[in-house]
This record gives C-alpha cells, structure tokens and sequence, in this order.
C-alpha cells in the first residue's frame, strides 16, 4: 500500500492538480492525505471533493472522506490518533485510492488538523514504510532523482542545491523515511 501527502502549496498549483491526476498508475492501493486548505474547514472539505471529482473524471477509481467521517480518524484528549483499519480495509476493495481531508470531530464541532497526524497513525497502523513527499515546484530537479530520506543528514546536501524546496525537505526528515517524488514520476 502507498501512503501519500499532498501540501497546500501542491493543492494551489493547477499544473501539479493536472500532472497527478493524470499520473496515477498505481496497481496497488493508495492513501492521501493532504494539508488543510484555505483555513477553513469549509475551504478544506471543498478542496478535498475537488480533488477527488478530478481523479474521478480521468479513470481512477477513488473516494474521498473527512477523517472524522463514519469516525475514520478519532484522536483522544492526549492528542493521539486512532485509525479505524477495519472500515478503511472494507472501503478499499473496490477503489484505488482513497482520499482522507484533515478534518476531525472536536469537542466544539469540526476542526482542521495538519493531517501529518493522521499520516503517521496511518502507517503505524498499516505498516507502511514510506511516505511520498512532493516538492512545492512540480518540475523541481530534485523530485527527478527521487531521494529516499532517512535522517537529516541525508537533506544536508540537498538543502544547499535546492533551498527553495525547504519545506518538502525538512518535512521529509519528520515523516522519515520518505521519499520526494514528482506528480509525473510518482506512481513508478
């Protein structure tokens, strides 16, 4: 299963929309999850609709929940997520990828979180080893190479060659490993 993060700064660039949806080869099951949009939980779910509308319109078998939807994602009063595996495990037979926004219930009504959370109690409950990253520039050099990011040793290189992807790059070291790819070169 491939574990996916899509940025705000990824969900604003209509190229990289257009070169991901298009793209998508995966054979094997996806998750993405993506950062919140706008603000606003209002912004985010309509984003996170949007999303999967387009993946729907170019073939890829998709469907797209709120985290706290049907209770996908429930975090307790210690801030820790809890993954719900056995609806997750039932909602992906017939789909190729599913879509979760960063919206949880909170006590006061919905809140956006910054679905990093819920990216790493996604792995840790399916065993996923890598995440993958995109660069905030769809046509970055650095995505060509695909570096696979282990420790922060591995971007002490890479920040002096690419500083303007500084983001995707320290925000690998926190989900390490992760691997930085392209919207043209992910699903390979």
């Amino acid at each position: 299963m491939k574990l996916l993060f899509v940025s705000e700064t990824n969900l604003r660039d209509q190229f990289f929309i257009k070169d991901f949806v298009h793209n998508f080869k995966f054979e094997e099951k996806a998750l993405l999850v993506h950062a919140p949009f706008g603000g606003t939980e209002r912004d985010t779910r309509f984003v996170t609709r949007r999303f999967s509308s387009l993946l729907s319109e170019a073939m890829v078998y998709n469907n797209a929940f709120m985290a706290q939807q049907r209770q996908l994602v429930t975090r307790d009063e210690a801030g820790t997520y809890t993954i719900n595996e056995a609806l997750i495990r039932q909602l992906l037979p017939p789909i190729q990828l599913l879509v979760i926004g960063p919206v949880l219930a909170g006590p006061e009504g919905p809140e956006l979180v910054s679905g990093l959370g819920i990216l790493k109690a996604l792995r840790r409950t399916f065993g996923i080893e890598e995440v993958l990253l995109f660069p905030a520039h769809g046509l970055s050099p650095l995505a060509k190479t695909r570096p696979r990011i282990e420790t922060a040793a591995d971007i002490a290189p890479l920040m002096k060659l690419y500083d303007e992807e500084a983001d995707v790059l320290q925000r690998a070291v926190e989900l390490a490993p992760a691997r930085i790819v392209s919207p043209v070169n992910y699903a390979h």
